[in-house]
């Protein structure tokens, strides 16, 4: 073969190779796209899952870590620290009437906090979250150590916070329902197992939520494209004469 007719050929593969890229994207038979729907709207039942993000108070955090008081913030049963310095709780029990807007959701796990030397000692646990409408608040145990060195005080099951839902809409999820943003004020009786540290009304870390519903199972729906909807192009046999063509390949990020 002489120069000109390779050069010819050489010119002729690239467009050989569009052609037949076409030609096979025109026998495509159907194509299938899976959805997966988020929880229905009037999703009910009981909570089988989820957890709570919470800090409590972060200057609180502050103080407890910081060079006065020197202390410790420990999670136990359950309860992990979230890399933001916050607490995650795992949800435990309880029941979402979505459609009444009644929640009741049990969560596992303690936070103790100490600090100068054990004077400061206090420790929450057992929190239950409770909602009716856009009114909720949070019930917890907390006990409080004595720096006098008597015995401790316990508050059991008191209204630790209130929060409001007036501005926070839940996000639906495949198998439940998702709160962030919550804001949340300490009540009187949440002062006092603080030993007066933050007043009444005092605004505490927002919380953020997700609440897994029994009985829900994300919905997945597929819609088929016939073949008929694939649009099929002819390729020519051959390139033009006197033409050289050039493909354009994607680029890739390195």
């Amino acid at each position: 073969m002489n120069p000109v007719s390779a050069l010819i050929t050489h010119s002729r593969a690239p467009f050989r190779i569009a052609s037949t890229l076409v030609a096979m994207l025109g026998t495509v038979a159907a194509l299938n796209i899976a959805t997966v729907i988020p929880a229905q709207a009037d999703a009910s039942g009981p909570v089988v899952g989820g957890y709570l993000d919470w800090g409590v108070k972060a200057s609180f955090r502050a103080y407890i870590l910081g060079p006065v008081a020197h202390g410790s913030i420990t999670p136990a049963v359950g309860a992990t620290e979230n890399g933001d310095g916050t607490y995650r709780f795992p949800a435990t029990g309880g029941n979402h009437d979505h459609s009444g807007g009644n929640t009741d959701a049990s969560l596992a796990g303690s936070l103790r906090f100490l600090g100068h030397g054990g004077a400061l000692d206090v420790t929450i646990s057992e929190l239950r979250i409770e909602i009716r409408g856009n009114a909720g608040l949070m019930r917890l145990d907390v006990v409080a150590g004595n720096p006098r060195g008597g015995a401790p005080t316990t508050y059991d099951d008191i209204e630790f916070v209130t929060f409001d839902l007036s501005a926070v809409t839940p996000t639906s999820t495949a198998t439940g329902w998702s709160w962030s943003g919550v804001p949340a004020v300490l009540t009187e009786a949440g002062s006092a197992a603080l030993g007066g540290f933050y007043q009444p009304g005092t605004p505490m870390d927002p919380l953020a939520f997700t609440l897994e519903i029994g009985g829900l199972e994300p919905i997945t729906t597929t819609t088929s494209l016939p073949s008929s909807s694939v649009p099929t192009t002819s390729a020519p046999s051959s390139a033009p004469t006197g033409v050289n063509p050039v493909i354009a390949t994607p680029a890739f990020a390195g």
